[in-house]
């Protein structure tokens, strides 16, 4: 079955542009590198600096839309209001009913069964996914949208269980994601590559790929995650 009002919600979105993204990302990446990654997580914006991050399930149905405001230097906006939802938006123009509710998923999860022998990386940020995608294409990157949305990872348990699954929590985070993948039985090893690192909280890989190290960084990573010997339950 299609997900209620998807053909809608669709439409909406395809109105809208992709100048956001582009605007943070271009200098670093080419725009037929950031195109190739707006057309693989089907990337849209409802306005400048906001970006779209449309959540497709497993099985190619729309569920959510979060949106992020960003600055001109590629961070996002902290305020609360920075953070939203299209469908507030969607509602206020009819174009989904006043009681309607979304259905979390993981972002990016609609590529497992398109990339199906891909190594799996899950890190929080979606920003995060969009980058690493460009720089190691040869793994498939979702996001949980959030350091307490761990438990969406629960609803594909079974595709990620059946290939080979890192976990790379943002920094602080790395004991409470080896919690998690425990209670939800996910049977991937959590990477303590940021853990260990002499940073602020909440820093993810993003930030050192997209610093003034980031070459740096990115052989570093390239060096750790070859390193990695079999992947077991995390313990």
């Amino acid at each position: 079955n299609r997900f209620p009002y998807e053909k809608e919600i669709r439409d909406r979105m395809a109105n809208n542009g992709h100048k956001g993204l582009i605007d943070n990302l271009q200098k670093f990446f080419t725009d037929s590198e950031l195109l190739q990654v707006i057309t693989l997580y089907h990337l849209r914006s409802v306005d400048h600096r906001w970006v779209v991050y449309p959540y497709i399930d497993v099985d190619c149905r729309l569920r959510s839309m979060k949106t992020i405001r960003y600055y001109v230097d590629g961070h996002r906006a902290r305020s609360k209001s920075a953070v939203s939802s299209l469908h507030a938006l969607l509602k206020e123009e009819a174009i989904l009913p006043a009681q309607w509710k979304e259905h979390r998923c993981v972002f990016g999860e609609h590529l497992l069964r398109v990339y199906t022998n891909n190594p799996v990386i899950i890190v929080e940020s979606e920003k995060t996914a969009i980058v690493c995608a460009i720089l190691f294409p040869s793994y498939l990157w979702l996001a949980t949208g959030g350091c307490d949305h761990f438990n969406t990872l629960a609803q594909i348990k079974a595709y990620l269980n059946m290939r080979t699954t890192y976990i790379l929590p943002d920094k602080g985070q790395y004991n409470n994601w080896c919690r998690d993948a425990k209670k939800y039985k996910i049977k991937g090893k959590v990477l303590d590559y940021i853990e260990k690192m002499d940073v602020e909280n909440n820093t993810d890989i993003a930030d050192l790929f997209l610093s003034d190290k980031r070459n740096y960084y990115i052989k570093e990573f390239t060096e750790y995650i070859n390193s990695i010997g079999q992947v077991g339950l995390a313990e």
